[in-house]
C-alpha cells in the first residue's frame, strides 16, 4: 500500500497511472484504486487544499522575520488550536526521521498535534520535556505528560524513549521555606537532572506554545494560581508573552527575576531550558524550533517573541500572520 501511494502521490521524476503502478507491482487496476483509498483513509496520504493566500502569508513571513519556515493555516474562529495543531503534525511527519531529539513544551495547541500525529513508523526517537512542573494538582498539559503521550503515537513504542523530570511536589505557600528552596537547589544541581538537561537542550526540533497576558490561557491561569502567581504584577513588568514559563516584553527582552520578583515564586523550584538557549537552537544549523501559536489576542506576544528569535518556524493562522506583516 506504501509504495502503491509513494508511486502515485510522490514520484517527481516520473508520473505514474494507475494502470502504470499496477504493472510494476504485478496487480491488477482495482487492486491499485483500492490501495490508494485505503492510503488516504489510514492517514498515509493527505489531501489538502492550499489556497495561494495562505502561500504568499507564508512568504511575507518569513521574508519579513527571517525565519527558516512558516506555516499559516485559515483563521476558524474557536477553532485555531485544532486546526494549528494539525498543521503542526502534517509538518513533523514531513521533517521527521529515524534517530531524533525531540523536545516539547506546555500547552493545549502541543496537545492537539500529538493527537493529530496518527501512527508514527519512526524508530530511535528520544522525547524530553522542556521544563519539570512540581504542582500536587495537574494544572496544565505540562511537557512531562506531553512526552509520555507522544511515545503512545509510534508503532513501535519500545523502539521510542520518553524522559520526565522527578522532582518534589511544592508545598503551600505558607510552608515555604528558605530550607525547602536549599533542597530543591541541590536536586535540580544532581547529576541525572543537569545531564537530563543538557540532552534536552541539544534536541533536533523543538516545539513550543506562546502565551499572551493580554488573555491567559486556562493553563497559565490555572498554572499561575498553583505557584502562587501574581498576573496583574507581571502585567506591571511590561510582560506581554511567556514561553515556558519565561516572560518577555514588546520588543523581545527576556525579562530577569530581578525586575518582577513574581517570577521566584515558580523558577527557583522548576528545571527548564531557558529562552538564550532556545535561541542559541533557533540560530543553529539544522534544527527546527517550532512555535505554535494563533489567534488575534496573541499578534503582540507572537511579535515579540519574533523579535526575541526564540524560534526559526512559525505556525499559526491567518488573521495572525496579516496583523504581523501589516
Amino acid at each position: 500500500m506504501v509504495r502503491c501511494a509513494q508511486l502515485y502521490y510522490g514520484s517527481r521524476d516520473h508520473e505514474w497511472s494507475q494502470a502504470d503502478i499496477a504493472k510494476k507491482l504485478a496487480i491488477n487496476t482495482t487492486r491499485v484504486s483500492r490501495l490508494l483509498r485505503r492510503a488516504q483513509k489510514e492517514g498515509i496520504v493527505r489531501v489538502e487544499i492550499v489556497p495561494p493566500r495562505l502561500q504568499k502569508l507564508e512568504f511575507e513571513l518569513i521574508d519579513r522575520y527571517n525565519l527558516k519556515d512558516a506555516v499559516v493555516v485559515p483563521s476558524e474562529h474557536g477553532q485555531q488550536k485544532e486546526a494549528i495543531g494539525k498543521a503542526a503534525a502534517d509538518y513533523f511527519r514531513r521533517i521527521a526521521k529515524d534517530n531524533l531529539k525531540i523536545c516539547l513544551a506546555s500547552g493545549t495547541t502541543i496537545l492537539k498535534m500529538i493527537e493529530n500525529l496518527g501512527t508514527l513508523d519512526f524508530t530511535g526517537h528520544s522525547i524530553y520535556p522542556m521544563c519539570s512542573e512540581s504542582t500536587l494538582v495537574l494544572k496544565d498539559f505540562y511537557p512531562t505528560q506531553l512526552a509520555s503521550f507522544m511515545m503512545t503515537k509510534y508503532r513501535d513504542p519500545s523502539k521510542i524513549t520518553a524522559y520526565s523530570y522527578r522532582l518534589p511536589v511544592i508545598p503551600l505557600e505558607t510552608e515555604m521555606s528558605s530550607h525547602y528552596k536549599e533542597i530543591f537547589k541541590i536536586i535540580i544541581q544532581s547529576q541525572a537532572i543537569q545531564s537530563l538537561k543538557k540532552e534536552a537542550k541539544s534536541a533536533d526540533i523543538f516545539f513550543l506554545g506562546i502565551s499572551s497576558l493580554k488573555k491567559p490561557s486556562a493553563g497559565f491561569d490555572s498554572f499561575s494560581r498553583a505557584y502562587y502567581v501574581d498576573i496583574q504584577e507581571l502585567k506591571k513588568a511590561r510582560i506581554v508573552g511567556i514561553i515556558n514559563y519565561q516572560p518577555f516584553n514588546a520588543s523581545g527582552r527576556i525579562i530577569s527575576n530581578k525586575e518582577c520578583n513574581e517570577l521566584h515564586k515558580y523558577s527557583d523550584t522548576m528545571v527548564m531550558m531557558r529562552l538564550e538557549e532556545l535561541r542559541e537552537a533557533a540560530n543553529a544549523f539544522g534544527k527546527y524550533v517550532i512555535a505554535l501559536a494563533g489567534g488575534r489576542h496573541k499578534v503582540d506576544a507572537i511579535r515579540g517573541a519574533l523579535k526575541g528569535r526564540f524560534f526559526n518556524v512559525l505556525i499559526t493562522d491567518a488573521d495572525v500572520a496579516e496583523a504581523l506583516i501589516n
